[in-house]
């Protein structure tokens, strides 16, 4: 097997979309790999620092475009600026994120709506406005950041709303590739587990538990989801229609079970004490 090239990944004008913690390390892996691309985010100054940051390393011409993924007249500004800046838009990668810890019954219905909106209604509003231009232009690839939290429910920590909305995620990703495959657009997702960014990083204690049950005994880093991004995101033939990536979930599998009886024990006082 030879050795795949930056330019077999990217042999068009290529850029991302991404509002995220983790943009920053996918963003540097796209731009490395050959790609121009668009760095999305609700914080203009963080994202323009990034942006130069990139183009200095790289040598890429890399933008930073202020968005608010819940709002659909800025995404689709959002993609009118990607393609009259870049060229054109080949892949997309929607990776903004929240989580509210609540227990269900005493989550506030705008709490519920604003994880909701960010991490489903922001990925669908993003995943139609990015692919109405693919199909109208040639195909292209759309990654979504799903979650382990889709496949499973995170303990101890209670997060209906986050598991929720990235279930959500994947039958959005399920509908959307099967609507787009035969026009060109490929629809994938990504489930990682536990990564440690800003949004997880928080809470020494919930490290701890998490870590126990995790097979590497470690949380993911950022900097572990670039390869299989740059791959999915990538212009190669391939049948690739909705695979959903599942990283790091041999922690539901192998694990959960297993530990489940004490971890009931544990949840059952750690919300004792939040009442």
């Amino acid at each position: 097997m030879q050795p795949v090239s930056p330019a077999d990944f990217f042999s068009k004008n290529s850029s991302r979309l991404s509002e995220s913690p983790r943009r920053k390390c996918t963003a540097t892996a796209f731009a490395e790999a050959g790609a121009d691309v668009a760095i999305v985010d609700l914080d203009i100054e963080e994202a323009k620092k990034t942006a130069k940051e990139l183009a200095e390393k790289t040598g890429r011409k890399v933008i930073a475009i202020q968005t608010d993924c819940t709002d659909k007249e800025q995404v689709d500004a959002m993609v009118e600026e990607v393609v009259k800046e870049l060229g054109g838009l080949d892949f997309c990668h929607n990776n903004a994120g929240i989580c509210i810890n609540a227990l269900a019954e005493e989550m506030t219905y705008e709490q519920w709506l604003k994880v909701i909106n960010i991490n489903l209604n922001g990925i669908f509003l993003t995943d139609i406005a990015a692919g109405k231009y693919m199909l109208e232009n040639g195909g292209g690839s759309i990654i979504n950041t799903a979650s382990m939290s889709a496949h499973i429910v995170n303990v101890p920590q209670p997060q209906c709303a986050y598991n929720a909305s990235k279930a959500g995620v994947i039958q959005l990703t399920k509908s959307l590739a099967i609507e787009w495959a035969k026009r060109g657009v490929r629809v994938n997702c990504i489930s990682p587990g536990y990564i440690g960014t800003e949004l997880t990083l928080n809470s020494p204690t919930l490290i701890e538990k998490w870590n126990e049950m995790a097979p590497m005994g470690r949380m993911g880093k950022p900097e572990e989801l670039e390869a299989i991004c740059v791959y999915l995101a990538g212009d190669i033939e391939i049948c690739f229609i909705w695979i959903p990536i599942v990283l790091c979930v041999l922690i539901a599998v192998l694990t959960y079970f297993y530990k489940l009886d004490s971890i009931r024990g544990e949840m059952t006082e750690e919300l004792e004490k939040r009442r």
